[in-house]
């Protein structure tokens, strides 16, 4: 897998210092990314695919608003049009089309959870003695340890800067 330092691009931090072939586990997170096990916006059918053909793994730091051609990976919003099957990759910011508010008290597993520039899918909730404690997720991030589409732990807290949606119908 090969990755790159550019203007325009930085490898995601796991794979920053890799010298040699290596074998990883998962899609790593790319700005703007769509680049899934089926889904595509790179050069290729898939990741990879996209990588086969030459494009680089991952993307975590660009001064684009949009995707650095060459790349490969999966970001937050891409992460999610590709797991809801949406069609076509939608950023945090016109989700909304495919997914409508709902309430603190009536999310479920799958639901997704928004914040201008972040989006996540909700696993379970971990339970305190009155309220959740905090919540497992699927998201692409760079937060945690390895840049890239992952399971993850969201603080009750840290949860609160978001909004719960569900898919229309």
């Amino acid at each position: 897998m090969k990755t790159s330092s550019t203007k325009n691009t930085a490898p995601p931090d796991h794979l920053a210092k890799v010298k040699e072939t290596v074998e990883e586990q998962g899609i790593p997170y790319n700005w703007g990314g769509y680049d899934g096990v089926d889904t595509s916006n790179s050069s290729g059918k898939n990741f990879k695919d996209s990588i086969s053909k030459g494009d680089t793994a991952g993307n975590v730091n660009t001064n684009l608003d949009y995707r650095s051609s060459g790349t490969a990976g999966i970001d937050c919003s891409g992460f999610i049009s590709s797991a809801y099957e949406l069609g076509d990759k939608f950023g945090t910011s016109n989700l909304t089309k495919k997914f409508k508010k709902t309430s603190w008290y009536d999310f479920q597993a799958g639901d997704i959870w928004l914040r201008k520039g972040h989006v996540w899918m909700l696993e379970s909730v971990k339970k305190g003695s009155d309220n959740p404690k905090g919540f497992y997720t699927y998201e692409a991030t760079t937060d945690g340890t390895g840049d890239k589409a992952k399971s993850y732990y969201r603080s009750w807290n840290d949860a609160q800067s978001y909004t719960p949606y569900t898919i229309k119908e």
